[in-house]
């Protein structure tokens, strides 16, 4: 996030955003230089072999052909990419630069300022300052942990409550970042019951390690309500970020209405890379060996976090899904405490309030991180965390 000058005056309410706790995360230099940077969550700078903007150069050029919904062919191509999960057509789909984009999209679109939308808690930090720049309030369900996650539903509000707080509509985040929590078909049919749209963050589905019989697709769930978006990208599914595609699928009995809104948004902005758009026939047929190796990487670095604490005070949280490890820490010290001692070690982590993650010490480590450094990243933190927890 960029400084914000010193002019409130200047300012709407808006973008008056508060400085981020520079706790939470560990500085990316130390006085002894050496940094095992446990964060890295870009899969190129992970020395996987991905797709970058340098990919696009092979590509023909054609006309520019502006559409709100994005080039027919590459909505074509992404259609049959999804088919193997659920029925979708080139008309449900809207190509966005990113699933930020999409998130802003719809809140522009579905909430007045003043409005809500409801988010699980752990979250997803982006969402506060996009929500902030729409005017919109967040309200919270909560994920707990209890041996795996779950979503408590006794958080959930009701209808008169859903009234009263202008909730405009209903955040699932699954895979959800960073718990790794997949929700059930009797998770997501809650916050459908709840009788506003449901918005379905499933940018690590390619990275579902366990599935499980109690799992329901999004796309499946569509056919059965009244309205259900899909959001997800390339930055994932092709471990490319820098080529800036995403894309919401809309389904359900609204879905062909609210995509003819959504088009005047969309047409407002036309962000889309043309060039990228043209690629995405040829970029889809190469997801399945990229999704390979970024799988591989991810069991190898589970199985390696766990021989590495077995039998510490450190308890590992299970990688289910998604690119994070999480780790419990002994409550023998604050949190704050244990990221002083792992900076000091020269190792770099991201705290687990950055998510408000519901344990009272923890870190989170990136699951793509290159194998030897994070081997050498945890040895140090089992060091650290053996020294203090020593009798």
């Amino acid at each position: 996030m960029a400084t914000i000058p010193k002019f409130p005056g200047y300012l709407s309410r808006r973008g008056r955003f508060e400085p981020k706790d520079p706790s939470a995360a560990l500085p990316t230099a130390l006085p002894s230089g050496l940094v095992l940077d446990l964060t890295v969550t870009q899969p190129e700078r992970a020395q996987l072999s991905c797709l970058g903007p340098q990919w696009l150069s092979g590509l023909p050029s054609a006309p520019y052909d502006a559409d709100p919904r994005g080039l027919g062919s590459a909505r074509g191509a992404l259609a049959r990419y999804l088919s193997p999960r659920a029925a979708v057509s080139a008309e449900q789909l809207l190509l966005t630069a990113s699933t930020s984009e999409a998130y802003a999209y719809l809140l522009l679109l579905l909430c007045d300022p003043g409005d809500s939308i409801l988010v699980p808690t752990p979250g997803y930090p982006l969402l506060d300052d996009l929500a902030q720049l729409c005017g919109v309030r967040l309200l919270r369900y909560r994920l707990r942990y209890d041996g795996a996650w779950f979503m408590d539903t006794t958080s959930l509000p009701d209808r008169a409550q859903m009234l009263a707080q202008r909730v405009r509509f209903v955040v699932a985040i699954s895979p959800h970042n960073p718990t790794g929590h997949v929700m059930s078909g009797a998770e997501l049919r809650a916050l459908l019951a709840l009788g506003v749209p449901l918005v379905v963050d499933e940018v690590f589905e390619p990275y579902v390690l366990k599935r499980y019989e109690t799992d329901l697709d999004p796309l499946v769930l569509g056919n059965e309500a009244p309205l259900v978006l899909t959001l997800s990208g390339l930055s994932k599914s092709a471990g490319a970020p820098g080529l800036k595609l995403g894309w919401l699928c809309a389904q359900g009995g609204q879905a062909s209405a609210f995509l003819s809104e959504l088009e005047y948004v969309s047409d407002a902005f036309l962000s889309v890379n043309q060039l990228v758009a043209q690629g995405l026939p040829q970029i889809l047929t190469q997801v399945s060996a990229i999704q390979a190796r970024i799988r591989a990487r991810l069991m190898l670095n589970a199985d390696l976090v766990s021989e590495v604490f077995f039998g510490s005070a450190v308890t590992v949280l299970p990688l289910r899904a998604g690119w994070s490890i999480v780790l419990r820490l002994p409550d023998v010290l604050a949190e704050e405490t244990w990221l002083q001692l792992f900076a000091a070690a020269g190792v770099s982590v991201q705290a687990g309030r950055l998510f408000d993650l519901p344990l009272s010490s923890s870190v989170v480590v990136s699951a793509l991180t290159v194998p030897d450094m994070l081997q050498a990243g945890l040895e140090k933190i089992r060091a650290v965390v053996d020294a203090e927890t020593a009798t």
